[in-house]
């Protein structure tokens, strides 16, 4: 730590911030700078600190701070903490999961417009017909989609008396099919409305991989993201969200 004060006392003297004609003198200056700067390195490498398990380390404490902020619907929060891990550690904008879930947010505050287009295999509604809609985009063929849509059916059972609607919506890509999509509704006992997507609605929504899941309310998009992010407080929150 002695020799880090150090390199931090050389590399912000006043004097070291003019810069100083080339000479013999700053060269020894940057020499000593460097070998300071090595020497601090060696220093903590033998003392067993690892600079990269610590950078990963603030980046997945940050990440977990953030998830939390984003599974309570506290937008503003949320957006807060992502620049400030950001300012703190820059690399964090190269992890996937950080893309994914910028990108979630980057509809968030959207219109979320309307369902014209949509080919109803089970039930017929709208995105405004509860003060609450979730909506889920799956495959059948999607494992995560298979362990999430039984999930989603009991909160279905659970809040649609409180006010939230959700709509699962597909493309029904192959391998799968009319027939298997229709199979997998009657077998898991979905009660919710199911619908055959154009494909404009995901596109809008920015649903690019399955499954993918997003709360509308009052025509406005609150919340973008995995449905694996979808808690008890998720939903509660999201129920008492008031837009801007």
């Amino acid at each position: 730590m002695t020799l880090m004060l150090l390199i931090v006392l050389c590399v912000n003297d006043p004097a070291a911030q003019v810069a100083p004609a080339p000479g013999p003198i700053f060269t020894s200056q940057l020499a000593l700078i460097n070998l300071l700067q090595r020497t601090a390195l060696l220093s903590m490498a033998q003392s067993g600190f690892d600079p990269e398990q610590y950078r990963l380390d603030a980046i997945r404490t940050g990440f977990d701070e953030i998830r939390k902020h984003y599974t309570q619907c506290d937008i503003a929060k949320t957006r807060e903490r992502m620049a400030a891990l950001e300012s703190a550690q820059p690399t964090v904008t190269e992890e996937p999961v950080y893309q994914k879930l910028k990108r979630d947010l980057g509809v968030v505050g959207q219109k979320a417009g309307d369902l014209k287009g949509v080919h109803w295999l089970q039930g017929k509604t709208d995105l405004d017909v509860s003060p609450l809609t979730l909506l889920v985009f799956w495959e059948s063929w999607c494992p995560h989609c298979q362990d999430a849509m039984p999930l989603i059916q009991k909160m279905f059972s659970q809040y649609h008396v409180k006010g939230l609607n959700v709509i699962g919506l597909t493309r029904i890509t192959k391998p799968a099919d009319m027939t298997s999509v229709i199979q997998f509704i009657a077998e898991n006992e979905i009660e919710f409305s199911i619908g055959k997507d154009p494909g404009r609605i995901s596109e809008h929504f920015q649903a690019t991989s399955v499954p993918a899941a997003a709360f509308v309310k009052e025509g406005v998009i609150i919340w973008r993201g995995n449905p694996d992010w979808i808690t008890e407080e998720t939903v509660l929150a999201a129920l008492a969200y008031q837009n801007p």
